[in-house]
């Protein structure tokens, strides 16, 4: 594999790594399926590189169009469920063993967090929090079991539960007040959102945010909710809050991305405790970093540009940033408004392969190899794309080599692919 870097500013600045084989299997992707060719972002160094052609050793193997009852949001890791959202205040289920479907309301006033739902590694489970942060609502961390369908709130606040936290909490029901504190005589409660399952799925960790003090923190608790404890305090002045999924890595390091003014991605061990920064929320190629997924090898991470998407500027809001390093992989797509990436790239769970989609009559979906840069495949899904609201959810790699691409209205397309050697 041919590979290029381009230097950057001299001083602190990064090198910006510069694949320039993407570019080359994307052209061919495009060329293949009518879409427009994605450029690599300007280097001041000149690149040469010589690349054999590329051999193809994926095929799509078929595309199941599948009409539901909700916004579909994430397929299970074994790839038998689609979890998603009905108008946002309940957590919906559908089979794709049985194609039966149910939906269950959660009794918080709020709307769920579409970014936060998250499965359990077994696919026996998902986790999620509410969408708090815009109007600084109460949020717990609310388990779903796929078997038994029992929803779970797992982190009550104690006076409303009547159960101090640290004990197993109880299935959800009734009112949910804020807590009252005493010393102050204002109204305070937690704001708990991004729940993230450990590796074997045994225990979750999610971030908390105190108001109206401010203490923001990161908890670990089992997956049956006692015994919950502050494992990162992270003082105000550095991060005001925690705005993405939060990924809990194999090597028992957890990525968290931050708001404020020394926000940006950051790494903690939790075997040592120390946090280091992986990249700045200042970075002028992808402002406001948020990272979604991580490759198998962990290497790689998979991040959008907050600002640049709150911006508009769907053009550019997507890269692959090193983990060790902080490099940055970034593309973008010059053809105007009505072509851009509209999910954020996702890894499959070799970590070989990447894959998203592309607007365009009709959508499209990408997947290369960030490896070798042999192999891509490209196909064109039936139907319009899904809504810009989206842009941030709805793609996911499952174990059984099924892809996941959200469509509008309710509906989906499963993607089923066969890969070579």
């Amino acid at each position: 594999m041919a590979r290029s870097i381009a230097n950057g500013a001299s001083g602190d600045a990064r090198r910006l790594p510069r694949i320039a084989f993407l570019v080359t299997l994307l052209a061919l992707t495009a060329a293949a399926s009518g879409l427009a060719v994605p450029t690599v972002a300007a280097q001041e160094t000149p690149v040469d590189v010589t690349s054999p052609a590329p051999t193809p050793d994926i095929e799509i193997a078929g595309i199941r169009e599948i009409e539901l009852e909700f916004e579909p949001i994430t397929l299970s890791p074994d790839g038998a469920w689609i979890a998603g959202l009905e108008d946002r205040s309940s957590i919906c289920l559908f089979s794709l063993v049985d194609e039966e479907s149910r939906c269950q309301a959660v009794p918080l006033d709020g709307s769920i967090l579409a970014e936060s739902i998250t499965w359990s590694p077994d696919s026996s489970a998902i986790a999620f929090s509410l969408d708090a942060l815009p109007t600084l609502r109460n949020s717990d961390i609310f388990v779903l079991d796929v078997a038994g369908a029992d929803l779970v709130d797992l982190t009550p606040d104690p006076a409303n539960s009547g159960t101090p936290e640290g004990t197993a909490p109880p299935a959800v029901g009734g009112s949910h007040v804020m807590r009252p504190d005493d010393a102050r005589g204002d109204e305070a409660f937690w704001m708990d959102l991004f729940p993230a399952w450990s590796p074997d799925g045994t225990e979750l960790i999610f971030a908390r945010h105190s108001v109206p003090d401010g203490l923001l923190q990161i908890m670990r608790m089992p997956r049956t909710g006692d015994e919950v404890e502050a494992i990162v305090d992270l003082e105000s002045n550095e991060v005001s809050f925690i705005v993405g999924p939060i990924l809990w890595l194999e090597d028992d390091a957890i990525i968290f991305s931050g708001a404020g003014s020394h926000g940006g991605i950051r790494e903690t061990s939790l075997a040592t405790g120390n946090t280091r920064m992986i990249l700045s929320a200042e970075d002028p190629d992808v402002p406001d970093a948020v990272a979604v997924s991580v490759s198998a090898d962990r290497e790689w991470l998979s991040v959008y540009s907050n600002r640049n998407v709150q911006r508009g500027n769907v053009e550019a809001f997507f890269a692959l940033v090193e983990r060790e390093t902080g490099e940055i992989l970034i593309f973008t797509f010059a053809e105007g408004p009505d072509q851009f990436v509209t999910v954020v790239p996702r890894f499959g769970p070799e970590g070989r392969y990447i894959a998203t989609t592309m607007t365009g009559n009709p959508q499209s979906v990408l997947i290369w190899d960030i490896a070798t840069g042999r192999s891509r495949a490209g196909v064109s899904l039936p139907g319009d794309g899904p809504d810009l609201d989206l842009l941030l959810v709805g793609l996911s790699w499952a174990a059984n080599d099924t892809i996941l691409v959200p469509g509008p209205d309710a509906s989906a397309h499963i993607v089923e692919i066969q890969l070579g050697p």
